[in-house]
């Protein structure tokens, strides 16, 4: 994500968020990797909390530089779940 918002390259952001959906756990948050086979997927409040936060910055910026809608959803239910001890 941040060399497409360095390069301000709208193509290599769709790419990039194409495999979003794989770098999210099942609660939602986002992960530095894509899971393992024999690993639980385990992702990040803090890395969702930054991606979710860059979104949020880039609407002033860029607006093709955008989270999809439906991770963009499932990041912040996992991120609040994840405050709420749920």
């Amino acid at each position: 994500m941040g060399k497409a918002i360095g390069l301000r390259d709208p193509a290599l952001w769709q790419q990039t968020m194409a495999q979003l959906p794989t770098y999210l756990d099942d609660d939602g948050l986002a992960m530095y990797f894509p899971p393992q086979d024999s690993r639980r997927a385990q992702g990040s409040d803090t890395l969702t909390a930054h991606l979710l936060a860059v979104h949020h910055s880039l609407k002033a910026v860029d607006a093709s530089l955008q989270l999809p809608a439906a991770e963009q959803a499932r990041m912040e239910s996992g991120l609040i779940a994840w405050v709420e001890g749920a």
